[in-house]
Parts: structure tokens; sequence; C-alpha cells
């Protein structure tokens, strides 16, 4: 924004001007704006109330300010009286008690049409939920876990069944020029504080390794850095980053679907050729459309039967990898590698090493090393119990609207702040 201020700019050319945030709903219904405020890195604007399950344009729109437009209904209604022509076939002209439009006939979607005077800075679409909230989307959704093992390890895939599925921004996040500027806006993560975790990882991994780092100095901690170092941290000392959706997500929304919603689109053959769907399934095709589930229409195989649209009750399945004790095992594996160096490790002109002090002064941790470093593998399998599944709903922070307006206007941005807004926690047992 700081690159391109002057599409933000008060006064242009000596007239004021406006900025508006617009949300139309293309089905029809209320046009609602909030004035946008201009700051010195980035914008930002209230979000009105928005109706459920509504596809809406959003429109950033610079228009001449309040007493500036009213200087031009006077002008223009004083040049209406002055009017002898007629207007042409293509046009009409709209008089209302605050604004003189004309109109032009040819079709174009809501997001891209402003009024006379203004001018459109940017645009997109978007769908709002069925719910308001995370919590509300989930309350219903329990989860069945499958357990087995293969020749390097073990796996737990988890399944259920979700009443709207994720989309592509909450899983993958956004990207522009292959960069990623905004994470996932929906997290899943393992809370860490179940069965498993406190009766295995942490008393033999994690507490193990918070201990010794505790007692090396700053250099032997550079030299020593163990875990910290390995690539396998991704997931997080301890890893909570470990569960990964398997299942599909809805795709961005199509082009189809804004031009249907909106009353443009004429013919549904078109529209099911358009989408690749052809023969046999156009009926439900038709149907699935009823609902902009576009994934449907993007070669993602869906179980769903033509009842359940009929009745609205449409569910998706909801599929899940548990990856954590791949992680404890390598984790465990990078523990032994460093409490075996420190083993191994020998005086010389009288230094003090790490296991002298540990011998000598930290008698219990030395025998925790020793003791986990015997530990087989299979021990770090999951064990019998409760476990959880975290979900939190991740949004951009309001110091950041630097970063999304110039992913916007092609500024060369920067990755975008998140907080987190709500979480909750679904349970399974073994």
């Amino acid at each position: 924004l700081r690159t391109q201020a002057y599409l933000f700019e008060r006064e242009i050319d000596g007239r004021e001007y406006d900025y508006v945030a617009r949300f139309t709903p293309l089905g029809g219904g209320d046009v609602v704006e909030r004035y946008i405020r201009v700051e010195s890195n980035g914008i930002s604007f209230a979000l009105p109330p928005l109706e459920n399950q509504t596809y809406y344009s959003l429109q950033i729109v610079r228009k001449p300010s309040r007493e500036e437009e009213l200087r031009n209904i006077v002008q223009r209604e004083m040049n209406a009286l002055d009017r002898t022509s007629v207007l042409t076939p293509i046009q009409m002209r709209l008089v209302t008690s605050d604004y003189t439009a004309v109109v032009n006939l040819e079709r174009k979607l809501p997001g891209e049409v402003v009024r006379s005077g203004e001018e459109l800075l940017y645009h997109y679409y978007f769908k709002t939920s069925k719910f308001n909230t995370l919590r509300e989307k989930l309350a219903d959704v329990s989860l069945d876990a499958e357990f087995g093992t293969f020749i390097f390890g073990e796996f737990c895939e988890l399944s259920g069944q979700i009443p709207e599925q994720f989309d592509e921004y909450d899983i993958r996040g956004y990207y522009k020029n292959g960069i990623q500027r905004l994470g996932p806006l929906v997290e899943f993560y393992d809370p860490f504080n179940y069965d498993y975790h406190n009766s295995v990882a942490r008393p033999w991994v994690y507490s193990i390794y918070e201990d010794l780092n505790n007692t090396m100095t700053s250099d032997e901690v550079l030299r020593r850095s163990g875990l910290r170092a390995s690539l396998r941290n991704r997931p997080g000392i301890p890893p909570t980053r470990t569960i990964v959706l398997t299942s599909g997500y809805e795709n961005p929304i199509q082009q189809w679907e804004i031009e249907r919603v909106s009353g443009m689109q004429e013919n549904n053959d078109e529209e099911n050729t358009a989408t690749g769907n052809t023969g046999g399934n156009n009926a439900l095709a038709s149907a699935v459309a009823g609902y902009g589930l576009s994934s449907l229409f993007a070669g993602v195989t869906t179980n769903i039967n033509e009842e359940a649209f009929a009745t609205g009750n449409v569910s998706y399945a909801l599929e899940l990898s548990y990856l954590t004790s791949t992680y404890v095992r390598l984790h465990h594996q990078d523990l032994k590698r460093s409490i075996s160096r420190i083993l191994s490790e020998r005086s010389s002109w009288g230094i003090e090493t790490l296991k002298m002090r540990l011998q000598l002064k930290y008698r219990d941790l030395y025998s925790r090393l020793v003791a986990t470093l015997l530990k087989d593998p299979v021990t770090f399998n999951y064990i019998r119990g409760t476990y959880g599944v975290g979900i939190r709903y991740r949004v951009p922070t309001l110091n950041t609207s630097l970063g999304i307006i110039e992913a916007m206007f092609g500024g060369s941005g920067g990755n975008i702040n998140q907080t987190t807004s709500s979480s909750m926690v679904k349970t399974f047992n073994y």
C-alpha cells in the first residue's frame, strides 16, 4: 500500500472522495456498505452482518464524498431540464432522491458494476457458511479411528461426517505468484494431553529433552542441538502439528457459479458441459449446483444421494491421518543419538564434560537418559485410551492489512500474521 497510496487519495483533481467496502448478495437483497479507514500501512473496515449460505461480491470502491455527491446531483438535475435528446434502447436513466446514474444494459456481474462517478478499485466473490462458528459447524461431528501397523511403524486413520466441507483457503491458505501469503484458516493439531502423551511420549522423550536442555550451557546447546536441528521438528516439539486432512475440500468459487446465482446462466446443459458433468448425471448435477458445491464439478467423487438434496441434509466425508506416534518415534531416535554422544564424551585437560556434570549433580536425569537409550521403538506405539484432535480457526490480524492489500493490488506483500479466534477438540478412542 505504501507504493500505491494514490489509490486512496482523499482529494483528486479538486474533488473529494470516500472509500467504501460494498457487500452485494448475488441472488438479490440489501447492499451493505462500510466506510474504509485508510492508514499509513493499510486499510480496515468493519465487517457487517451477513446472511448464511449466501454468495456475495465485495467491492473496494472510490466514490464522491457526500458533499461532492450532493453538488453533482444538483448539477445533473439542472442539466436534465435542458436535455431534449431521447435515450437509445441500450441505455436508461435512473433518477433517485440521492443520485442519478446511466446504466449500460450490457450483461455484467454485480461485482463489476458501480454507480456513475464511482471507480472500482478491486472486487472478488465469496460465499458465507451455513454456520456462524466453527464450533457450531463441528458440533455433531464424531470420529471413528482405525489403527494398524506396517513394516516401518503404524498408522491411525480417522473418519467421520461433516455437514459442510472446508474450502481451499481453509486448508491450503492463500497463494499469490506461487508464494503463500496467508496460511490455512483452519488448523488441525494434537492437544498432546491425553493417555498416550502423558504416559509414553512425555516421560520417555519430551520431559527428558527439556530437562537435558536445562542442564546445558549455551555453548553445549549450540553444539548438541539434537532435536531442534532435525528437519523432523516441523510438527513441533512436542509434535502437535501431526494431523493431516486427507479428504477433499471445496474448490474456490467458479465463474459458472457466480453467473448462475446472479441469474445470468440460461442453459443448464452449458453449465454441466463447462464443469465436466455430462451424460446421465445432469439431474443430480443440477441439484448439486443449487447448493453451490463446486468441488463436485472438479473431478472430485463424493458419495451423496439425490434425496439428501431434497431434504438439505447433505454430509461429506471427513478423513484425517493422525501421525503423532510417527514423529515421537523419530524424535526418540534423535534423542538417543544425542544421549550416545553425551555418554561417550571424555574429559580433556580437566574440563568438566556434560556427562560428568550429569553424574555428579543430576543423577536422576542421568539414570533416565540411560533408561530411554535402551527403550525399544515399539514402546512408542499407540496405547489403548483416549486421544484428541484439536481444530482451530485462525484469522488474519488487523495489524496486517498492509500484506492483505498489497496482495490484492499486486504489491510485494509478505506473510500475514494470524491469530486464533476459536478452537475446539474432538476425542476418539483406541
